[in-house]
């Protein structure tokens, strides 16, 4: 997210309970609250914690409204963001109701908090799907004479500091964009890497949302700046191979997903770090995103060094140790060795 969630202040919280049930039929009703919830300073820092906790992670992926949903959910953030505020309670009614509409018995029941926020002077909704443990009953207490839920207990109960089963999307308005917004999403279950599985559901369905560049795209894009910010930032031969090695490695490795900075962290030097970010941020690769190696497959398999006097070999990358040296020559120049049996010289 391009917005300071330093500066996210939650100003409304309401709680929805959405049971399990078939798809066929039977289970309870949903649980409407009638009002907002009392919210205290301390219950507002607590939200505000777990907000910036989320997103702020290596789960959390930026998102944008996905015109080819049929979700009602963006046209009721357009509805209230862009209005006054005076319809919060039915609007929360209704996207907890798609959300109980298109669950079916595989979908665990829980409950929906709906926050009415505000970063700067930019307004915000924020919404959470959390998973309720078997067992635990939570009741509705009167405010302003109607039902809603006690959000003290709910966070002794069930908001606890160990709560890791949530998924949790917020919704900034960008200043003179109508329609579009700053947003985000997080699962602090599974994260984005299984996105088949889980946008299908909460990120699309639900939401009516996709992840904001196409995980091919962004790992692509990923891909070439990294290299080019190696080859022009990294003036030592050496270490510019050994940082090409980095990046090839993260491609290649079985972590589904790529955070930027937890890159930069583990492959850069501290003198580097802030510019490659930066560089990254110039580029619009996102700072998480899941992995797709689709087009970049073939340049993961072979290496190509490139010298200034025309020279260009290419290795393949699973070469035996040993196979290709590089020196750092006193002039400055590198010198490559091969050692192999030569199959065939040829024109080209």
């Amino acid at each position: 997210m391009k917005s300071d969630l330093a500066l996210l202040t939650v100003n409304k919280v309401i709680i929805h309970e959405v049971p399990k049930h078939s798809k066929h039929g039977g289970g309870n009703a949903p649980i409407y609250s009638e009002v907002e919830s009392p919210l205290d300073q301390d219950l507002a820092e607590f939200f505000h914690g777990k907000m910036i906790g989320s997103l702020g992670s290596s789960k959390s992926f930026d998102i944008c409204i996905d015109s080819t949903c049929t979700s009602p959910v963006p046209e009721l953030l357009t509805k209230h963001l862009r209005s006054v505020g005076n319809e919060f309670v039915e609007i929360t009614k209704k996207i907890a109701e798609h959300l109980y509409n298109i669950q079916d018995g595989t979908n665990p029941g829980g409950l929906l908090a709906i926050l009415d926020c505000v970063i700067s002077d930019n307004r915000a909704l924020g919404i959470i799907k959390l998973e309720k443990e078997e067992g635990v009953r939570l009741e509705q207490k009167l405010h302003k004479n109607q039902r809603t839920f006690d959000l003290h207990v709910l966070r002794d109960l069930v908001l606890t500091e160990h709560t890791r089963v949530y998924k949790l999307a917020l919704f900034i308005t960008v200043p003179g964009n109508d329609g579009d917004y700053d947003a985000a999403a997080s699962d602090n279950q599974t994260g984005y890497g299984s996105y088949n599985e889980v946008a299908s559901f909460f990120l699309s369905r639900f939401l009516g949302c996709k992840l904001q560049k196409e995980p091919v795209i962004a790992t692509k894009h990923f891909y070439e700046t990294t290299e080019a910010f190696i080859n022009a930032q990294v003036e030592d031969p050496i270490e510019r191979i050994q940082y090409h090695n980095h990046v090839v490695a993260e491609m290649l490795s079985q972590s589904p997903t790529v955070s930027t900075e937890q890159f930069a962290e583990n492959c850069f030097p501290v003198e580097l770090r802030k510019n490659f970010v930066n560089e990254l941020e110039a580029k619009d690769v996102p700072a998480n995103f899941p992995k797709n190696r689709e087009l970049i497959d073939k340049k993961l398999k072979k290496t190509l060094y490139e010298f200034h006097s025309g020279i260009r070999v290419i290795t393949p990358n699973d070469l035996d140790d040993g196979r290709i040296k590089l020196t750092t020559l006193d002039n400055g120049e590198t010198k490559l060795e091969v050692q192999d049996r030569l199959k065939e010289v040829r024109g080209k």
